[in-house]
């Protein structure tokens, strides 16, 4: 069977998503989502799922194809982190991070016509070493901090600060792969089962 049996597409314009999709042979077509990501509401520990959930169910009222949605969060010390606003909030997040353990979250959700099909997360600890303060003024002169969770990109020079991982990499970069294929697999067979149930 091929990973994706069926259309879909993906509520993200983030080239880290589209790169790692596209990778491990998953065909697909980008409609951005348009929704609000402000997650000052939402249980810390669901709120990646929650914001998934809400981009595939946005972009799926639009189009007929299987939507998948995801939505990257940073968790320390009991404090969720997004993406930075400016240089400061960045340089915040990175000394907060320091010399500390963080979970990273991805939600994912699969949504049909605006109903949600499934949605999980997958869940990574990621600790980094102690940073300098010149270490975070080369990065920050760099920019790699914007538009990321947390600040930071594993996959380029915020590797520098990883002293190791626990579990998926990729959920890290913002695409769960594992996660990915099961879900889209568990997405196929409810599509079967509701065409064998309904005959549509």
């Amino acid at each position: 069977m091929e990973i994706t049996p069926f259309p879909l597409v993906l509520a993200s314009t983030s080239p880290r998503r589209q790169q790692v999709l596209t990778q491990i042979g998953i065909k697909y077509r980008v409609i951005a989502a348009d929704c609000e990501e402000s997650f000052a509401e939402i249980d810390a520990y669901k709120a990646a799922q929650v914001l998934a959930e809400r981009k595939a169910v946005q972009v799926s009222s639009q189009c007929s194809e299987v939507v998948v949605g995801y939505d990257t969060l940073v968790l320390c010390e009991a404090k969720l982190l997004g993406k930075p606003v400016d240089e400061q909030d960045a340089l915040n997040m990175l000394r907060l991070l320091s010399n500390r353990e963080h979970s990273v979250h991805t939600g994912i959700c699969l949504a049909q016509n605006g109903e949600i099909l499934l949605s999980d997360q997958e869940i990574t600890q990621v600790f980094f070493r102690n940073l300098t303060e010149a270490e975070l003024t080369f990065y920050i002169s760099h920019e790699h901090y914007l538009d990321k969770a947390g600040a930071y990109a594993i996959q380029n020079l915020g590797a520098r600060f990883v002293k190791r991982v626990n579990g998926c990499y990729f959920n890290v970069v913002g695409l769960p792969v594992s996660k990915t294929i099961e879900a889209l697999e568990q997405c196929w067979r409810i599509l079967h089962e509701r065409k064998n149930t309904f005959g549509t």
